[in-house]
């Protein structure tokens, strides 16, 4: 009875809660169930990380996987990710856009977490997608509870969101509904290591097969350990959050959410099993014994059998816990209980003693122990190192002992109040012979003696006062100080030029902003980039760029009056700030500096010349901050890299005005398609020797319901840098397809290809696409590349055109004449006409240069039989003339002005 009172006095206090969940964690590990294979893990981890460079990732990289999820023919598709914050509104505009093309498969993150550092465990917010990702897609509840014991035992089915019941992200995996709010517990004998995984990095790069993904639901969510996306649970130890989420998910799934039986019945029935066993067994005490162990774990083993069979966990802890109480009482009425009791405190006397000698030999830490009248009682090894001192057991020690630390030693000795504790950590620094000075950090404190009966030892002096001892614990700490302050220091320069950083010239830059605002002066910052250093590294190595941007650190510093002033803002970027300086006396620092950086480098022998651009922005009486600052800067320095080198361009409002504008046409155009903002207009082509109808070439209009028609000088090179130009390419390739596959006439049809889409595009699949299963013929259809093409590489240029001229399109050279001086391209690659540009024609009357140009390019022409197309013909003498130098074709607003499909049917008809 006694046991059975204390076994279920313990299980009503919940003091067996520790032995219940080492229970159930060792039933889990005995037992191995794999997961159920409908849900895959992409994983963004190390080797993704590594492969992009940054985090958080651009959010058009989630995008990408929700694509290629999406054309796979995933399921259900969550996001373990914060999106709470905003991104460059280009980024969200990406994943919303990949969101809404899932149509509703895809839900989103939302979890509660403690408002701050300082807040109560209470006091808790909601982490929810920005509305612009919400919009288009499912909330789901990522959060899950940890217990006690620091680990996850359990998930939710769900939470209240602002009122609203949310699912969790296991329910909306499963298709399991239950109560919201309310906890399950999670089967962990299911293998973590059976979920099927995929690389983020290899799904966003295509190196993934759909057969992998289709049918299956999956999970986007970090697994690498720099993330910090990680739990405590049973049995695996720890585990990235998205993988702790979808064991949940198959807990459900497979039926195994796990639920306790607890134990009163298993515990009255086990005691009275012990209780016969005990009464009845025959033999002596060791058998009896025996069978109350045995019966204990023929009780676990029923309860892992149960837990196999059904999710239902046994709490056989009380029940355990009253059999061993059972067996200690058999013991302890065998050998007496103070018999036990001794032998226990010798025991522990004995192990106490081995393990503090060894504890005490063995610490990295040196430990000096000093009784009262100032001998040394025990020293460590570590603490003659540490203090360089020759402490000898017996000897007095304040000798040998730095200053400080005798000081403290007979405060905490001798002095008035002789404080037991420690009187504060304090930090020295300690001369050592033969050795650098040390930085040691250390404290002492005090203890009073007493001997085993617990009286004091040897009953204290003549004064009855107990005897007490010092104890000084010191650590050499002269290593972590320094890298400390190599830490603060990298924090605020950078390595390679010893310069100030961003972040330190920023708070610089306020400061001076400040004073020159105090007395109306004005501040200049200046950022001028190195243009020749990629060509250094690419051609000597990354050791002679560093050496490169040192020694122009160096020159930098003699130029500028406070070195202070002076930072290295990027691999190859600089920045200067002048304070209280004229309008011309910023002009003569920019020219002295490009003076000097043009000058040669000798880099080891190697002579290395350089140009600089400069971007200048000034803050008026020192109206501004630092940020805004450099920002504008920045965009100058943008702009001046537009006109070459050694180039200075200040900054003024238009600037910002333009820059406002491009950020705002870059959003509107990413949405200007769905939109049906843009269409496609065409230019009639005119044979010139009998005026028929030749062609026409395929021209993007974009018309901005508030800002009307936006130029397409404008709006494409926007695109070509957004990375939009392939998707509108495409777009416009086969829409005119269309249109002119309807027209009466079978005319030619001329697409501008933009050499971002030609290089970075898959060009030959967007004209398969616009081609395969119509009307149009690919023989009726030039693509019109420009010069610039030809710069670089043509290897992939010359492959792209050869399948392309194989489907039987034909290649138009646009502008030609106005940009790559060099012809060489023109016998390699098979063009089938030259277009002449606008330029040339306007003084085709007048001016005999632009005759002989015009002539040049037909004899050209006539040469490889191209055919020469002519741009800009806007005046009945130009035909003429153009027509007596032999030109083709002509296209112009003599012959009209770009305009629809349908108007180009109807002059087809009128001419019939």
């Amino acid at each position: 009875m006694l046991a059975l009172a204390l076994a279920l006095a313990l299980q009503v206090s919940g003091s067996l809660r520790i032995l219940e969940r080492s229970l159930a964690e060792l039933r889990f590990s005995l037992l191995d169930r794999a997961p159920s294979g409908s849900i895959v893990l992409v994983e963004i981890d190390a080797h993704s990380l590594q492969e992009v460079g940054v985090w958080p990732w651009p959010r058009r990289l989630h995008a990408a996987m929700i694509d290629r999820l999406t054309q796979a023919g995933a399921g259900e598709i969550v996001l373990d990710i914060d999106f709470s914050a905003a991104s460059s509104p280009d980024e969200d505009a990406a994943l919303a856009a990949a969101l809404e093309r899932a149509g509703g498969g895809v839900s989103l993150a939302v979890f509660r977490q403690v408002a701050g550092s300082g807040s109560r465990a209470d006091d808790m917010i909601v982490n929810r997608p920005i509305a612009a990702l919400s919009d288009h897609s499912w909330p789901v509840v990522v959060s899950v509870p940890v217990e006690t014991d620091g680990r996850v035992w359990n998930a939710v089915w769900g939470d209240v969101i602002d009122g609203e019941p949310v699912l969790s992200l296991p329910a909306v995996l499963s298709g399991r509904t239950g109560v919201i709010g309310e906890r399950f517990s999670i089967d962990f004998s299911i293998d973590p290591d059976g979920i099927d995984r995929i690389s983020a990095a290899d799904l966003i790069a295509g190196r993934v097969s759909g057969a992998d993904l289709a049918g299956r639901k999956a999970v986007i969510g970090a697994t690498a350990q720099e993330l910090r996306d990680l739990f405590s649970v049973p049995v695996h130890g720890i585990l990235p959050g998205s993988v702790l989420q979808i064991l949940a998910a198959e807990s459900l799934l497979q039926d195994r959410a796990v639920r306790t039986a607890y134990g009163l019945e298993t515990l009255v029935g086990a005691m009275l099993a012990g209780g016969l066993l005990i009464v009845l067994a025959p033999g002596g005490w060791r058998i009896r014994v025996a069978g109350v162990i045995g019966l204990l774990v023929v009780i676990e083993g029923a309860a892992l059998g149960l837990l196999q069979l059904r999710p239902v966990m046994l709490d056989t802890a009380a029940a355990g816990t009253g059999l061993l109480m059972l067996a200690v009482l058999v013991v302890l009425g065998e050998i007496g209980l103070h018999k036990l009791l001794l032998r226990i405190a010798r025991a522990q006397r004995r192990n106490s003693q081995a393990v503090l000698s060894r504890v005490f030999a063995d610490s990295f830490d040196g430990i000096v122990v000093i009784d009262d009248t100032g001998s040394v009682r025990a020293a460590t090894d570590s603490a003659r190192a540490i203090l360089g001192a020759a402490l000898v057991e017996g000897e007095p020690a304040d000798p040998f002992l730095p200053p400080e630390i005798g000081a403290d030693v007979r405060q905490v000795l001798h002095g008035p109040d002789r404080p037991p504790g420690n009187p504060g950590l304090r930090e020295i620094r300690v001369a050592v012979a033969g050795a650098a000075p040390r930085i040691v950090e250390y404290v002492v404190t005090g203890s009073v003696l007493a001997d085993e009966t617990g009286r004091d030892d040897a009953g204290g002096d003549e004064t009855g006062t107990p005897p007490r001892v010092a104890c000084v614990t010191c650590r050499d700490v002269t290593e972590r100080r320094v890298a400390e302050h190599r830490v603060a220091y990298l924090a605020r320069h950078d390595p390679v030029t010893g310069l100030i950083n961003r972040t330190a010239l920023e708070e610089r830059l306020e400061s001076i902003l400040m004073r020159s605002r105090a007395d109306r002066s004005d501040c200049v910052v200046i950022l001028f980039s190195l243009d020749g250093l990629d060509n250094v590294v690419g051609s000597l190595g990354h050791g002679y760029g560093d050496a490169l941007r040192a020694a122009v650190a160096n020159r930098l510093r003699d130029l500028c009056r406070d070195p202070g002033l002076v930072a290295s803002v990027g691999d190859n970027r600089f920045a200067c700030v002048l304070e209280g300086v004229e309008q011309d006396d910023t002009g003569r620092f920019c020219d002295r500096l490009i003076d000097r950086m043009r000058r040669d480098f000798d880099l080891q022998g190697n002579r290395v010349h350089v140009s600089i651009t400069l971007g200048v922005a000034t803050a008026v009486a020192g109206n501004g901050n630092a940020q805004t600052l450099l920002r504008q800067a920045g965009t100058a320095l943008s702009l001046a890299r537009k006109m070459g080198v050694n180039q200075r361009r200040d900054f003024d409002a238009p600037m910002e005005q333009a820059l406002t504008r491009r950020r705002m046409l870059e959003l509107e155009l990413w949405q200007a398609l769905p939109r049906g903002q843009l269409r496609v207009a065409y230019q009639p082509q005119i044979r010139l020797s009998d005026g028929a109808l030749y062609g026409a070439e395929a021209l993007l209009r974009w018309e901005h319901p508030v800002h009307g028609p936006i130029s397409p000088a404008e709006f494409i090179p926007i695109a070509e840098e957004s990375g939009l130009i392939e998707s509108l390419g495409t777009w416009v390739l086969n829409q005119a397809c269309r249109d002119a596959a309807a027209w009466p006439q079978p005319i030619r049809l001329a697409v501008n290809v933009s050499p971002v889409q030609f290089l970075r595009g898959d060009l030959v699949s967007a004209v398969h696409g616009a081609l395969d299963g119509g009307p149009f013929a690919a023989e009726r259809l030039d693509l019109e590349i420009v010069e610039t093409l030809f710069m670089g590489d043509d290897r992939p240029i010359r492959e792209a055109v050869e399948a392309l001229t194989g489907l039987g399109c034909s290649f138009a050279l646009d502008d030609f004449g106005t940009g790559y001086s060099s012809l060489g391209y023109i016998p390699r690659f098979p063009l089938g006409k030259i277009k002449i540009d606008k330029c040339f024609v306007d003084g085709i009357c007048t001016d005999p240069g632009s005759v002989a140009i015009v002539r040049s390019i037909v004899d050209l022409a006539d040469s490889f039989g191209m055919t020469v197309v002519v741009e800009g013909v806007e005046t009945p003498a130009q035909v003429d003339r153009l027509r007596e130098l032999g030109c083709d074709v002509g296209q112009g607003y003599y012959f009209g002005r770009p305009q629809g499909a349908a108007d180009i049917a109807r002059r087809m008809q009128a001419a019939a």
